[in-house]
């Protein structure tokens, strides 16, 4: 009885689409969510094309060959012991740690765990996901929020070599989301 007097009320309160959209709190929350979707957009473009350029940079620098595939190798070794202790067996993942580091503005924040050390050489977003929050498991730009791209921008010194971005503005963007 009481769900389906719920339900009733529920029919009864919702107003039509049209009706919505003549609500001006409503349209401005669609145009902040489309807003924020363009955003998106063009950061989903910027930061690949950065991270891509960056990876091949730390690749051709230490003359990386093939990938490692140690499995003493992981991002919570590397958080454990540091850029300064890691040391992989194959002279691969220390390479790339040490390029990631040396670009990150606050070292003891980066994520470590939140990537695929196996990856660094063939997928580039594995790199960007140490400059995000802890908790990242998106595989591409484009399966990664507005938030998250923003704090990679904001973390990663290489976006103030590359782009005319302002990094206060995305800072202040960025506080937005908590």
């Amino acid at each position: 009885m009481y769900c389906s007097a719920l339900q009733n009320h529920c029919v009864i309160r919702m107003s039509t689409l049209d009706e919505r959209l003549q609500n001006r709190t409503y349209s401005n929350w669609l145009k902040v969510t489309y807003g924020l979707r363009c955003v998106k957009d063009g950061l989903c473009t910027l930061t690949g094309t950065v991270m891509s350029q960056f990876q091949r940079e730390i690749i051709e620098q230490n003359a990386i060959i093939a990938a490692c595939n140690n499995k003493s190798c992981d991002g919570k070794s590397m958080k454990c012991q540091g850029t300064d202790k890691f040391r992989c067996p194959n002279h691969v993942c220390d390479k790339f740690m040490k390029s990631i580091a040396e670009e990150h503005t606050n070292k003891r924040n980066a994520s470590w765990e939140n990537c695929d050390v196996h990856l660094w050489k063939t997928h580039c977003w594995e790199i960007a996901k140490v400059y995000m929050i802890r908790g990242q498991a998106s595989t591409s730009p484009a399966t990664t929020d507005c938030a998250g791209l923003l704090h990679l921008i904001c973390n990663c010194k290489r976006f103030r070599k590359k782009t005319q971005i302002q990094i206060n503005t995305a800072s202040m963007v960025q506080m937005a989301f908590y």
